[in-house]
């Protein structure tokens, strides 16, 4: 009986530990990934302007999720360009806020209606003769110290996707 007594005790001492933890993290976060790219700024950021595209070279692909389906509006670029996505289980939308051609765009980001809200962007440039593509998010998970914790183990997988975007982009304009 002592060692299940122990046994909750030491259970609920670390889910304690863990909460204070999360009353005390910043509630702020940020994701930033880059990678240099053998081509010049121009030619990279008017791919990656056109939410169209993004598809084919994000980690969010229809090969990927074959079930995902996407719906555009507003300009093919720029401000206001808009991507919507679902898949029956997972919505989205992506909309194009801040947006400087050859320098950097910016976007909102909701999933699932509400439940995921960030901010995210785009940044590029030259690089000798090629370039760096600096892709970033963040957002502010608030004050409920669950949700602070639940971003320590998703940073890492949106890092991940990042990375894996641009990588595919990398390997694009080889």
């Amino acid at each position: 009986m002592r060692v299940v007594v122990y046994g909750l005790s030491s259970i609920a001492a670390l889910l304690a530990a863990l909460l204070a933890w999360g009353v005390l993290m910043d509630s702020k976060w940020r994701v930033e990934r880059s990678v240099e790219i053998a081509e010049a700024p121009g030619p990279v950021f008017a791919y990656v302007s056109i939410l169209r595209n993004w598809p084919e070279w994000t980690a969010w692909g229809i090969d990927d999720y074959p079930g995902l389906q996407y719906e555009f509006s507003g300009p093919d670029w720029g401000v206001g360009a808009t991507q919507r996505w679902h898949d029956g289980g997972m919505q989205g939308e992506l909309r194009i806020r801040g947006f400087q051609p050859g320098e950097y765009l910016e976007y909102d980001l909701t999933m699932n209606p509400g439940d995921i809200q960030l901010r995210g962007s785009l940044r590029i440039r030259a690089v000798g003769e090629g370039s760096e593509l600096t892709w970033s998010c963040w957002g502010d998970s608030g004050d409920n110290p669950i949700d602070k914790l639940k971003l320590r183990f998703y940073a890492p997988l949106i890092g991940r996707d990042l990375s894996t975007g641009l990588a595919n982009l990398q390997a694009r304009f080889r």
